[in-house]
């Protein structure tokens, strides 16, 4: 046998799967564990402190000490960028998260007791679904305060008739399939069944949907923090500066809204690929 043909045996299967991929959702997937890397070591990696103004440098263009200038306190950009990463990605997560454990309680509980428990949870679903994510979290915040927490829970809240509702018409699939009678003939208890078979069953549709959220809560998470109801200054996050930067794109100083927005951009389109490829991975693998 030649070396060539043993290098292609011994190719990694992982460089076979990529290619299997495609470029574009490779990409994506390396832009989404960068973007982690940096929320976990932002704050060491930083330059400079995301908060410390400096007036003799306000509006200074890139530089070896500024790579992406400063703003109009002359708080470096990048820095911002950089720490503002960790809570730019924890508040999706924790939206996801929390929208996804209430989501996944509400379907089964509603899928395994049936009748007028499915009937009253379905309605509260269906009333939840009438209010905009948005709405929720500017009602939290007018309760509760402005911050990290309010917009979160408002936004979990409002994420679980999504994650309910696809969940409760699968886990009443899997409820009328034979093993679940058979176990319940062997004297299994409903909460064993649910915990340990019909959760499990259903748990690569709950990460599919976990995946394609994560990036519809980033992008609502920014807005919120754009309106000025989530995340205050001068602490470092993306909407934050883009709202922050959008009085000087009239001054011609447009590098804060325009870094922090193309951030934001790239950030929820890649993790958007993301979340669809894998959601496409276990419908396929579903199917089979």
């Amino acid at each position: 046998m030649s070396a060539a043909q043993l290098a292609a045996r011994g190719r990694p299967d992982v460089i076979r799967r990529a290619a299997s991929i495609g470029p574009l959702y490779v990409f994506c997937g390396v832009v989404c564990l960068a973007l982690i890397v940096v929320a976990v070591v932002g704050p060491w990696i930083a330059p400079h402190d995301p908060t410390r103004t400096d007036v003799i440098e306000v509006f200074a263009g890139s530089s070896p000490t500024h790579l992406l200038g400063t703003d109009d306190t002359g708080r470096d950009i990048l820095s911002r960028l950089i720490v503002g990463t960790r809570v730019s990605l924890a508040g999706p997560a924790l939206v996801v998260l929390l929208s996804t454990v209430l989501g996944v309680a509400v379907a089964v509980t509603a899928a395994w007791l049936g009748g007028w428990v499915d009937a009253a949870l379905s309605r509260v679903v269906d009333i939840l679904f009438a209010f905009p994510g948005l709405i929720l979290a500017v009602v939290a915040v007018a309760l509760f305060g402005t911050g990290f927490v309010s917009p979160v829970v408002a936004l979990s809240i409002a994420y679980v008739p999504v994650v309910a509702r696809v969940l409760r018409s699968a886990a009443i699939k899997e409820r009328n399939l034979p093993y679940i009678a058979a176990l319940r003939v062997q004297g299994a208890s409903g909460w064993s069944i649910c915990f340990k078979h019909l959760v499990p069953n259903l748990m690569p549709l709950v990460v599919a949907q976990a995946a394609v959220s994560f990036g519809y809560a980033m992008l609502d998470l920014a807005a919120i923090s754009y309106l000025g109801l989530g995340i205050q200054p001068p602490s470092p996050d993306w909407g934050v500066m883009v709202a922050e930067g959008q009085p000087s794109i009239i001054n011609g100083y447009p590098q804060q809204s325009l870094y922090a927005g193309l951030l934001v951009v790239v950030a929820v389109v890649a993790f958007n690929l993301v979340g669809e490829r894998v959601a496409q991975r276990f419908e396929t693998a579903g199917a089979r």
